[in-house]
């Protein structure tokens, strides 16, 4: 049983898998637009970087724009993975990722990056009077990152539509989030623009979704960064129709994923190999279940599919990591 969706060259790799996929969708995305609000928000937040932890949430980002919102994509862009790198790419923006798709990997770096090319400081400011009266020039710093751009694509995945790599987005991130809410470490709407009233802390625009969870946010905190959340789509559990036919695994996509399963009464049964593509949806699961967890090497549904024929044909788990 897949917990999402899978586009026809997924469902084709299955097959010659040997695998039946049987598909039980367990989250909704929808798209909220609204670029007037979005535009007023940003308007009143002068941000240092934007931040992607989902394909859903570049595609957020891609239908506002379409819809009239003007705005101009700072220096710094960073995604959770390679495939929402390369999703922003597809609209011409670069953007940094690290080598581990999962939130905390990604809040390093971040923090590194600034740190490495620190911001200008605040016109006015008694840091740059004191290095204006130093070194005689107030030059900004180098702003170009030395991390890992999207430059090859490849096979690291958070998955589009009813999946939370891409949907609701794992961050693993995601990155497509589970229940709970994203940690707003920056300003709302209405509490003033700049970094001045911050002490200089750097600001970050999260494009996320309504379930994003927290890790981003509390990694970026302790590294004096501020996130400000601009939500551009809607997660919505899905009741799930489960079988009562036992069937051989269960494939998760996402933490969100997990709670509707949960929801749906799916965990007061025996249950099947459990499968998950990536980390932060394999610690939920695995807490959930109280079971191993299978995850593929690589964060991409393809791996993940490949995975589960390896596990149900010969009963490997070299591949495989327990939460």
């Amino acid at each position: 049983m897949v917990t999402r969706e899978l586009p026809e060259d997924q469902l084709r790799l299955a097959d010659r898998l040997g695998l039946d996929v049987v598909i039980e969708p367990a989250i909704e995305i929808n798209f909220t637009g609204q670029p007037d609000r979005i535009g007023r928000r940003l308007d009143q937040n002068t941000a240092d970087g934007w931040v992607f932890t989902s394909q859903n949430g570049v595609e957020g980002y891609r239908r506002v724009v379409e819809a009239g919102l003007q705005v101009k994509p700072p220096d710094k862009i960073y995604a959770v993975g390679e495939k929402t790198a390369i999703a922003l790419r597809e609209l011409g923006l670069e953007a940094a990722y690290p080598d581990t798709w999962h939130a905390i990997a990604l809040a390093g770096l971040i923090s590194a990056d600034f740190e490495a090319h620190a911001l200008p400081p605040e016109k006015g400011s008694d840091k740059e009077t004191r290095n204006d009266s130093e070194s005689g020039s107030g030059s900004e710093p180098d702003s170009g990152s030395e991390t890992r751009s999207s430059a090859e694509p490849g096979s690291g995945s958070e998955t589009r539509g009813n999946a939370e790599p891409g949907s609701g987005s794992e961050t693993r991130s995601s990155t497509e989030p589970g229940s709970g809410s994203e940690l707003d470490s920056g300003p709302e709407s209405g509490s003033g623009s700049g970094r001045k009233a911050s002490g200089n802390r750097p600001l970050l625009i999260h494009w996320a979704g309504s379930m994003s969870r927290q890790e981003l946010g509390e990694g970026l905190n302790q590294a004096g960064i501020r996130l400000m959340k601009i939500e551009v789509y809607e997660t919505r559990l899905l009741p799930m129709n489960l079988q009562e036919e036992p069937c051989d695994a269960i494939l998760f996509y996402s933490p969100s994923a997990v709670e509707a399963f949960r929801r749906s009464g799916g965990f007061n049964n025996p249950l099947p190999e459990l499968f998950a593509i990536g980390d932060t949806t394999a610690e939920v699961l695995s807490l959930e279940s109280g079971e191993h967890v299978h995850i593929p090497p690589r964060a991409s549904s393809e791996d993940l599919l490949e995975l589960v024929a390896s596990v149900l044909n010969t009963g490997s788990q070299s591949s495989s990591s327990t939460r």
